[in-house]
């Protein structure tokens, strides 16, 4: 193995090790392992604005749980943004006394301009954000007030999510994304470096929202836009995390595919937009660490991704070699673990199996941290070994979105 090529392999090596340990470290500290909540008397009033764009298989189901929530004094604003499916005459059919208002648009304008429509029209202290393709816990509503009540810099609550279903690999290797994902989030909001607020539940103070100027119309990824603004104007993120949303997840390669892409295109979208905040000590750790790092984690699993390809491509080029010179001839069947043992480059080999046990232990405590057994083993194996070499290729789809000024488009 090359010098150089050592060098990339422990840089990235390296650096799976140090954020795994990092988090390790911060899941052990954390006394509470949940968020503080108070008491309320009484309960203010809310807003929940669920956009939607041609979502008719799953709107009924999400309109049915909004309107049985265990809270006393919401109001349901839902927004259709030109869908040309059944979606409007499915919230049309389900108006009631908890659906208060349908906004409709003509044409799709765009999750956030919607979004700012239920923004426009509600006088609630709280408005919280609900997809189409989600549902939330009854008692959800409750426990984000009593956390977001806590500390009036408290600026906006998220909670983990589950899967609506999970039938097929595709959505089994997100279940165990989003397990993990959850369970990072967890840490990052003990120390303020909580980075999304998700459609499928976030509640915000009204006022915030306001202040800000509402969410970024055209921005393809408004929720990541939203938390890094809220960062911005001094506003921290808290998450529940005894109830839970659910949502609707791809179900085809080629639908995770395209909203992967557009999450990347949504971060690299983003950075730029938020620049100022990269290693600036006024936004704390999230400006200071998590920016920086989550940029660096993007390059890294790109660079894995084109080192792993290229090794491949070293191997069967020197088998072709090889049999030019010499002909097929069949391996030998004799087997020495200790001759196998020997022959590995035990200065990659050490610090890559640190890497993957830390991994597993992260992903147990993920697991142990929802009170759920470790499930869907073949989609776990998948996720463990090999979904390192999908995620690279949503990134690298990305870029060249991006270079290529491909039309940025809510799907």
């Amino acid at each position: 193995m090359g010098l150089l090529t050592l060098t990339l392999a422990f840089a990235l090596i390296g650096s799976s090790v140090f954020f795994a340990a990092f988090y390790i470290s911060v899941f052990l500290n954390d006394e509470s392992k949940y968020s503080e909540t108070v008491s309320l008397d009484s309960y203010p009033k809310l807003t929940i604005v669920m956009p939607a764009f041609n979502e008719e298989g799953v709107v009924r189901t999400s309109l049915s749980a909004v309107q049985n929530l265990d809270y006393p004094n919401y109001e349901v604003k839902f927004v259709d943004d030109g869908s040309t499916d059944g979606t409007l005459e499915i919230a049309k059919e389900m108006i009631d006394e908890s659906i208060t208002e349908i906004i409709e648009s003509s044409e799709n304008e765009g999750k956030a301009a919607a979004l700012n429509k239920g923004l426009d029209s509600t006088d609630s202290e709280y408005m919280v954000v609900v997809d189409a393709d989600s549902k939330v816990d009854g008692p959800l509503l409750k426990e984000a007030v009593e956390t977001i009540e806590v500390d009036s810099n408290i600026g906006a609550v998220i909670s983990a999510i589950m899967p609506l279903n999970s039938n097929t690999l595709v959505r089994r290797l997100q279940v165990v994304e989003y397990r993990l994902r959850d369970f990072y989030r967890n840490l990052m909001a003990d120390v303020q470096i909580l980075d999304v607020t998700p459609g499928a539940f976030s509640m915000y103070r009204t006022r915030d929202l306001n202040d800000i100027g509402g969410f970024d119309v055209g921005n393809l990824t408004e929720d990541l836009e939203m938390a890094w603004s809220l960062r911005k104007h001094g506003r921290d993120i808290e998450m529940v995390r005894k109830k839970r949303s659910y949502t609707e997840l791809p179900g085809t390669l080629k639908g995770l595919h395209n909203q992967r892409v557009r999450w990347a295109r949504g971060h690299i979208q983003n950075l730029f937009k938020h620049k100022d905040m990269f290693f600036n000590s006024r936004y704390g750790w999230f400006g200071l660490f998590h920016m920086p790092a989550t940029t660096m984690f993007a390059g890294f699993s790109i660079l894995g991704f084109v080192m792993v390809l290229w090794g491949l491509g070293e191997q069967a080029y020197n088998l072709f070699i090889t049999f030019s010179s010499v002909g097929f001839k069949m391996p030998s069947l004799e087997f020495s673990l200790v001759r196998w043992l020997l022959a590995l480059d035990m200065k990659v080999y050490v610090p890559l199996a640190s890497s993957l046990g830390l991994t597993a232990y992260i992903m147990t405590k993920a697991y142990q941290g929802f009170g759920e057994e470790v499930k869907h083993p073949v989609a776990l194996a998948v996720y463990f070994f090999g979904y390192f070499m999908i995620k690279p290729v949503f990134w690298i789809s990305a870029i060249l979105k991006e270079l290529l000024r491909t039309k940025r488009t809510w799907t």
